[in-house]
Parts: C-alpha cells; sequence; structure tokens
C-alpha cells in the first residue's frame, strides 16, 4: 500500500513539473524556437561529417517544405477556435482539401525553384543517411506539434483559418525569396557552380527564414487571426 502511494505522489509531481515547463514562456511561443537549429544542424552536419554534395541539402529542403505544409493542415484541423471540434467540421474539410491541393502547388512551385541543383545528373552520393536525416527531422515536427500545439493547449484558442495560412505564408515568403535568386540572379553568372549556389540559398534563405518566424509568431498568428 505504502509503495502505490509513494509511485501515485511520484506521478503527481511528474504531471505538475511537466505542466510548469509547458506554461514557461519558452514553450508558450507558437512554433518551436529549436525546430530552425535543428534543420540547420542537419544540413551542417550532412556537408561537414556525411561529406554531402547540395543535392541532399536541397531534397531535405522539400521534404520540409513538406513537412510545413502538412502540420499546417493538422493545426488547422485540431484548432478549436473556442469550440467544440464537431462545430465547424464542414469549413474544415473544405480548408483540408482546398489546402491540400495548394501545397501540392506550393511544392512542385519548390522543386521547379531549386531544380537546378540536379542540372549536373543526379548524384546518389550522400543519399544514404538521408533516410535518416529526414525521420530525424519528422519528429523534430512531431515533437514541436505535440509540445507547442497540444501541450501548451494553444489548440483550445487557435484559429483554423490562421494556421492553415500561417504555414501557407511561411512557404511563400520562402519561394518568394528563393525564386529571384535561383531562377534570375544566378542565371545572369554561368560560370558559376549552379548546384552548389542553389544549395547555399536553400540552406541560408531558410534558416533566416525560419528564424523570423518563430520570433515573430505571436504577431503573424495575432494579424492573421484579426
Amino acid at each position: 500500500m505504502a509503495a502505490a502511494v509513494q509511485f501515485i505522489q511520484r506521478w503527481v509531481y511528474i504531471c505538475l513539473m511537466l505542466q510548469r515547463i509547458l506554461e514557461s514562456p519558452v514553450f508558450r511561443t507558437p512554433r518551436p524556437w529549436w525546430l530552425p537549429l535543428l534543420s540547420l544542424a542537419i544540413n551542417l552536419h550532412g556537408i561537414i561529417f556525411l561529406g554531402w554534395s547540395f543535392q541532399p541539402l536541397v531534397f531535405i529542403f522539400w521534404m520540409e517544405v513538406i513537412f510545413l505544409l502538412a502540420f499546417a493542415l493538422l493545426r488547422m484541423v485540431f484548432a478549436l477556435d473556442g469550440k467544440p471540434w464537431t462545430e465547424g467540421l464542414g469549413k474544415k474539410l473544405f480548408l483540408l482539401g482546398a489546402g491540400a491541393a495548394m501545397s501540392i502547388g506550393m511544392v512542385m512551385l519548390t522543386v521547379t525553384f531549386t531544380i537546378k541543383a540536379f542540372d549536373q545528373g543526379f548524384s546518389s552520393e550522400g543519399f544514404e543517411k538521408v533516410p535518416f536525416q529526414t525521420r530525424l527531422l519528422l519528429l523534430g515536427y512531431i515533437a514541436g506539434l505535440i509540445i507547442h500545439y497540444f501541450g501548451n493547449q494553444r489548440y483550445k484558442t487557435a484559429n483554423p483559418m490562421s494556421e492553415l495560412m500561417a504555414g501557407f505564408i511561411h512557404v511563400l515568403v520562402l519561394l518568394c525569396l528563393i525564386m529571384p535568386i535561383t531562377m534570375h540572379l544566378l542565371p545572369k553568372y554561368p560560370q558559376l557552380n549552379q548546384a552548389l549556389w542553389v544549395g547555399v540559398a536553400v540552406v541560408v534563405v531558410k534558416f533566416m527564414v525560419d528564424r523570423l518566424f518563430v520570433k515573430s509568431g505571436n504577431k503573424i498568428a495575432g494579424a492573421l487571426k484579426g
């Protein structure tokens, strides 16, 4: 009996500690502050330790765009906006279908704007570890959703349209910055290694935009909801 009471006390203590952690300012942000660092670390680790060319980097970027859009759709589906989940279900289903169609278009644009990384042909060198790195990145997005959306109970007040649009705007800003570089600036300098500089542009722009959205997450969410 004493052992059971002790176990319950420890379990209650752990739950209270987790609640305090999730209520801290670090975990109250709309977006995971550590996700851009994880993405950058995966890219740098691939370059420095795995000998990646820039093709795996661009492929990882494609996967991240897919993750961004997919998790925006998930946040939209589970956003309650202070109402029961079944209320407005028809609207959510419509947004899910329309959002999925728009997401496919954005992924196609992403591939089109960065395909120059494969101009010299596909090289399998460095792709051996890409599945593991992709799964690691996916786990980061899942952890971010659990901690910064469900864990801090943001989903209860989140607006479905705002959550969907935040993901779309994130990807749209990425494309608007990458497209002029890869489609207009780099072609003016054919003597440069196009694949190399496409990879550089993808890594640098992605990290900068991710950091911007993490820092401005509350303002963006408020503006979209308002």
